[in-house]
């Protein structure tokens, strides 16, 4: 009985050293997305009145975020959902979402979905954002939109010790935004979607200067606008927007595998320095894809 005792002990022992080590690695996540549906609960966002119909900014992130996640589950990805509900959400809380999930993958993604909005009823199209300390006046408003109650102020030590962070990561959040902006917009427009096409830009967002991973603001029309607003409220709409969402997501990920594997590194050609230069000409350039451009 004794040596029978002996061996099952011994045999669970070697069990233990054995597996339970894999079953650890197997529980990290080679690859992983974050979605962000913006707003939600009090928070509504952008709420809009136009031909008896009502636009909710916070339903439609939400809708356009579990319609992604749905398209990208079903290609194998692992995507998490800051909320899959309407409920509020602080954004310190979406970023401990993604924080605390970026930890468990050698890769993950941040993507922030929201409707944007302009006191110009003409200005319409679609936008992406980068977390930059430095923007533009138009950029500088928007943030204090999204930010609500977060007052981010340049010069305090907490903005620039971010910066170091957000810095390793500009350049793969700026392939991310470049990848997501224009396969939308391309794809919208073989849909028969004629959105303008208005870039990839630089913004003061809270929610992206503390996420440890590449991460982006996509503000995929503008509800003030006629023409985007029967757009946004479409089924059509959105199951276009997602669909795009998650193919620029599985080419930036295949972009990510075939620069590792050509030893180049994470960003592959997409050097500090050749970042650098790409900002620098996006500020001089009059066009609104400069930044892109200049990358590809």
């Amino acid at each position: 009985m004794r040596t029978v005792f002996l061996f099952i002990s011994g045999l669970v022992c070697f069990l233990t050293i054995v597996f339970i080590p894999k079953a650890l690695a197997a529980s990290r996540y080679p690859f992983l997305v974050v979605l962000d549906a913006g707003h939600g609960g009090t928070d509504t966002g952008t709420v809009q009145y136009k031909k008896k119909k009502i636009f909710f900014e916070k339903n439609f992130s939400l809708i356009i975020a579990k319609k992604t996640a749905a398209v990208l589950r079903k290609k194998g990805i692992p995507v998490v959902l800051t909320r899959t509900k309407d409920s509020d959400l602080s954004l310190d809380s979406r970023i401990s979402i993604a924080n605390t999930w970026g930890k468990k993958a050698d890769q993950a993604l941040f993507i922030s979905i929201h409707a944007n909005s302009n006191q110009e009823q003409k200005v319409s199209g679609l936008e992406t954002y980068v977390f930059k300390a430095v923007s533009n006046e138009a950029s500088e408003r928007l943030a204090n939109i999204e930010n609500g109650h977060k007052v981010v102020t340049d010069g305090t030590l907490d903005l620039i010790l971010t910066d170091l962070v957000t810095t390793a990561n500009y350049p793969d959040s700026v392939r991310l935004a470049c990848s997501v902006q224009n396969e939308i917009a391309k794809g919208l427009s073989k849909k028969g979607y004629k959105i303008k096409n208005r870039g990839v830009k630089e913004a003061l967002f809270y929610v992206l200067m503390k996420t440890n991973m590449p991460a982006i603001l996509l503000e995929a029309g503008f509800a003030t606008n006629p023409t985007d607003f029967s757009w946004l409220n479409q089924e059509k709409y959105h199951d276009a927007v997602s669909l795009e969402i998650s193919s620029a997501v599985l080419k930036w990920k295949g972009g990510l595998e075939n620069h590792r594997l050509s030893g180049t590194g994470k960003t592959g050609n997409l050097s500090q320095s050749h970042v650098a230069s790409a900002v620098l000409k996006n500020k001089h350039s009059k066009g609104s894809r400069g930044l892109c451009s200049s990358m590809y």
